[in-house]
Order: C-alpha cells, then sequence, then structure tokens
C-alpha cells in the first residue's frame, strides 16, 4: 500500500462524513442527543464514537499511550461535535502526511477486544479498518436521521466521491 492510496481513502472518508454533516445539521442539538435503540445510541453518540474511535487509533499509530474515549457528554450541540471532528480530521491529515511506504508496512501491536491477546497489523490494515468502521457508522447515521427524523439523506458511495474527484 502507498501512502498516496491510504490518503484517498481517507479524502473519501471525510468527503462522506462532510456528506453525512450536512444531514446532521438539519436537525436541532435535542434531537441531535436524543436517545436511539440502535448500535451506539444517539446520532451525537456514533459520532463522538467515530471521532474517538479515529483519534484513539492515530494516537496508536504514532505510538502514543491511547487516550481515554471521548464523552458524549462533554460534546451537547453539534457544533462542539462538529469542532472536535474538525480537529480530529486535520491530526489525521498530518499523521498521513508523514508516512511512507515503509511505515505503512510496518507493523503495530494491540489488543484483541474479544480475547485481550496480543495482536500485530501492519500500519495500513490498521488504517483501512479505520475506514470500513466509519463506513458502517455513516450507514447506520444515515438510517437513523431518514427513519426517526424524516430528514433526506443521501448517498456515500466511494465511486461517487472518485467520480467528483476526477471531474
Amino acid at each position: 500500500m502507498k501512502p498516496n492510496e491510504i490518503k484517498t481513502f481517507f479524502d473519501y472518508n471525510f468527503w462522506a462524513f462532510e456528506r453525512v454533516w450536512g444531514c446532521i445539521m438539519q436537525l436541532n442539538d435535542k434531537q441531535f442527543a436524543q436517545p436511539i435503540d440502535y448500535s451506539t445510541g444517539s446520532i451525537r453518540e456514533h459520532v463522538v464514537h467515530m471521532a474517538s474511535a479515529i483519534y484513539r487509533r492515530i494516537q496508536q499509530l504514532q505510538g502514543k499511550d491511547i487516550p481515554s474515549h471521548l464523552t458524549p457528554e462533554d460534546f451537547p450541540t453539534r457544533e462542539t461535535v462538529k469542532a472536535r471532528w474538525d480537529k480530529v480530521k486535520n491530526e489525521t491529515y498530518a499523521y498521513l502526511s508523514t508516512l511512507t511506504e515503509s511505515d505503512l508496512d510496518g507493523k503495530v501491536q494491540g489488543k484483541s477486544r474479544d480475547t485481550g491477546a496480543i495482536i500485530e497489523n501492519t500500519r495500513w490494515e490498521i488504517l483501512l479498518h479505520m475506514v470500513n468502521h466509519a463506513t458502517d457508522h455513516r450507514s447506520q447515521i444515515l438510517a437513523m436521521l431518514h427513519y426517526h427524523f424524516e430528514v433526506e439523506t443521501l448517498g456515500q458511495d466511494m465511486m461517487a466521491f472518485l467520480v467528483e474527484q476526477n471531474q
């Protein structure tokens, strides 16, 4: 895997999230934080979960101590979550800009959430997992926006991103 290929996946990821943010901003803050009995809960909890997951993984990939999860209650409004999201996005791009092909092939150790066993993956595998994980949660957010709040949603397909980038 090459650094520009990983960056393309993250460009897609953040492009898709910006589209989803456009839908989220149609809610008020009460709706944004409204508990929903699905996956990780409210839309706010989903977005904070994603910001937290990306932030924690980037810290891990840099060999830093993995910080605690972000707490949704620390982000009472859409604007406070979006500000944190933008900070995570900028930190992610700053990290990605430092990577070489050798770095991407390098191994990173972690613990299995299921068994607690030490596992080892390449950096590029972890980075692709992060994009895939985000796609899953964006899909959940879009479904919640549509079914719970009747917000008109939109596509987030990577091919749409690639077509847009090549125009």
